[in-house]
């Protein structure tokens, strides 16, 4: 691994061009092909530049940089408890798949999976410094940025005004109005602490356009027309507000914001929030949901299978809706268990326990630390956390348990917390915590070992 000692994490944090290019220049391999997966993920040239098309450019990528990384001789390490968490819900959709009430269907979609465990363990091992993780986030929330400057084009083109589709983002993971709507609430969380840490450093026009992050993120969000993605940020700003210490003002700005929100709001999108519970989409949702837990009651260890859901609803379940369509659970934990059963949902529930424990040890490690590694580093684990809050609230109405989302903020909670470890001089971590019990679910996140 070859690293700039000459670029900071100022430099980088100011967002400077010739910083910025200077150190992804001394980079390996590995590095750049993360950063080019990055980009092909949640861009999709391919779907944009025509003579691309057709082309798996994100396997290619994915599949140099774990060529690039293998080839320098380093082994994957787990870096933490939550790696071990992580390879064990891996392994119950393994046997999961295996025992499925149509394996084929598991074995189909299992690609995909895969591709999150590799994706897992490249970002966890190769950003491993902090001028390696702000470049990454920088990459990240400018992809992000990318994306919501469509969605504000669509919405603008319309006059703000409501739309049933609401707004899409690039091909793929990001297409659908809703899935969109939880991008884009994660891209404000991040964003707005990625503004916190990099202010001193940016000239008046950079923040100004990082700014604009958050701000069209929210947007965005309003015109999704997704109720849970505005429930999502919702539940985001009162997490904020219940973490500041200057809850007077912050409350006054949530305020202040959720009103003005409000005002912008559409008035069907409004129509649709009065609604809930009893419009067609709402029935339907709760007739997946309830159809969801009688599979788990059924199947309660290892549930239907993974990737199973269509096939098993379409066989037991296809004429509980009046128009007898088949579609997905509409909620990440419902998919959980039905799928995976109740061990796939205290797997993931453990995972979720895990994101919130490391981002947690992060901050209080470097809690004292003024210097900017630091401050930026705790600021971002608030933003993953975040993140995780929105993530949550909106899945409860969507169906989007294998998406980047989780996994993706996961692997960096991972990979920030290890830099944390690094930065600080802890062996292991283990002089923060040295004497503390861990109780409930942090004793979930067990330390890694120095090697």
């Amino acid at each position: 691994m070859t690293v700039s000692a000459a670029t900071s994490v100022q430099d980088l944090l100011a967002m400077r061009a010739k910083a910025v290019w200077r150190f992804f220049m001394t980079q390996d391999l590995a590095y750049w092909a993360m950063a080019a997966y990055l980009f092909v993920e949640y861009v999709r040239p391919q779907n944009l530049l025509p003579f691309l098309s057709g082309i798996p450019m994100g396997q290619i990528t994915l599949g140099l940089a774990l060529l690039a990384y293998m080839v320098s001789g380093r082994g994957l390490v787990l870096k933490s408890g939550a790696s071990g968490l992580f390879l064990a819900f891996t392994g119950v959709i393994l046997i999961s798949s295996v025992l499925a009430f149509e394996p084929s269907a598991s074995y189909d979609d299992l690609r995909t999976w895969i591709s999150w465990v590799v994706i897992y363990f490249l970002i966890v091992n190769v950003v491993n410094t902090p001028q390696r993780m702000v470049l990454f986030i920088v990459e990240w929330l400018l992809c992000h940025y990318y994306m919501a400057q469509g969605g504000f084009k669509q919405f603008a083109i319309r006059g703000f005004k409501f739309a049933s589709w609401g707004v899409t983002g690039a091909p793929g993971w990001f297409h659908n109005s809703g899935e969109f709507g939880i991008a884009m609430c994660m891209f404000a969380a991040v964003s707005w602490h990625f503004y916190v840490a990099s202010r001193p450093y940016l000239t008046t026009w950079r923040k100004l356009f990082v700014l604009g992050m958050p701000a069209t993120a929210v947007i965005c969000v309003i015109g999704s027309s997704s109720r849970g993605a505005v429930i999502a940020l919702a539940a985001m700003g009162f997490w904020e507000l219940m973490r500041s210490k200057k809850r007077v003002r912050a409350l006054a700005g949530l305020t202040l914001l959720s009103v003005a929100g409000w005002f912008i709001l559409p008035a069907e999108q409004k129509a649709r929030f009065m609604s809930a519970g009893e419009d067609r989409t709402s029935v339907h949702r709760l007739v997946y949901w309830k159809a969801g837990i009688n599979m788990a009651t059924q199947h309660p260890v290892l549930g239907i299978g993974y990737g199973n859901w269509v096939r098993y609803y379409s066989a037991f379940y296809a004429g509980d809706t009046e128009d007898k369509m088949v579609q997905v659970s509409h909620n990440i934990f419902i998919q959980c268990v039905a799928e995976l059963g109740f061990a796939g949902l205290i797997g993931f529930c453990a995972l979720i326990a895990a994101t919130l424990v490391l981002n947690a040890r992060t901050r209080r490690m470097l809690r004292a630390g003024r210097d900017p590694p630091h401050v930026f580093m705790t600021h971002l684990a608030y933003g993953f956390d975040g993140a995780l809050i929105s993530y949550l609230v909106a899945g409860f109405f969507v169906t989007v348990l294998y998406y980047p989302f989780f996994w993706i903020n996961l692997a960096l909670t991972v990979a920030l917390n290890s830099i944390a470890r690094q930065s600080v001089g802890m062996a292991g971590g283990r002089t923060a915590v040295r004497g503390q019990r861990m109780r409930g679910p942090a004793a979930l996140v067990r330390r890694a070992r120095p090697r």
